[in-house]
């Protein structure tokens, strides 16, 4: 008797076997590459906006006021503390680039960690009693926020002594000459030799970065 043309029952369930298989290992392998891409993306943009920060941070630095332990004018050869900092917390007198014709403004800027957020904040200030009230004030409901970098997990700010980095003790606001008081430096080494501040951040994988930038008094 002569055979019928086609497939049995058990060749059919093998084929089918062997199609879920490839089919199964296809998905896995396209969702793996899935998961690195937005891996991948995650990490570029996480590297990008911790740039931008430290990026911010520089600039911020380099148009603070200048710290001569008086409290006139801002902007004029006796001001207000330029840089104050304390436990995860940095905060800024800076000149504002001014309009053609117009007057030099100033701004305070303060850099906190908020949870796993490290946020920048912008206050604008118009006489020398404002600026002292907003140095000091632990509060800014007016300012306005600018979220820089999250999963951050741990953010310090340090300043050079002459030895070694260091760091207020408590949660107070320091001015930066806090490193000048506790320096060997004479006073005049020290103007010649300015400041430097380290900025620590680590994020929640354990990773930590840091950037170091020299203050000119």
């Amino acid at each position: 008797m002569r055979r019928r043309a086609g497939f049995t029952l058990i060749e059919m369930l093998v084929a089918i076997t062997i199609l879920a298989v490839i089919s199964l290992l296809s998905w896995r392998a396209i969702d793996s590459v899935v998961r690195a891409r937005a891996q991948l993306t995650e990490e570029l943009a996480q590297q990008r906006a911790l740039e931008a920060l430290f990026g911010q941070f520089e600039t911020d630095l380099r148009l603070a006021a200048r710290d001569t332990g008086n409290v006139a004018t801002p902007g004029t050869a006796s001001t207000l503390p330029g840089i104050l900092f304390g436990r995860g917390e940095l905060r800024i007198l800076r000149q504002l680039p001014a309009a053609l014709g117009g007057p030099v403004r100033w701004q305070f800027v303060r850099y906190r960690l908020d949870g796993d957020t490290v946020w920048r904040e912008t206050r604008p200030v118009a006489t020398p009693d404002e600026a002292r009230r907003v140095a000091v004030a632990s509060d800014w409901p007016d300012a306005i926020r600018q979220r820089l970098l999250g999963s951050v997990s741990f953010l310090r700010f340090e300043v050079w002594n002459a030895s070694l980095w260091v760091q207020p003790e408590g949660d107070l606001l320091r001015r930066l000459q806090y490193a000048a008081a506790m320096s060997e430096l004479t006073p005049r080494e020290q103007s010649q030799q300015g400041s430097a501040m380290l900025l620590t951040i680590e994020l929640g994988n354990g990773e930590r970065f840091r950037r170091a930038v020299m203050v000119r008094e």
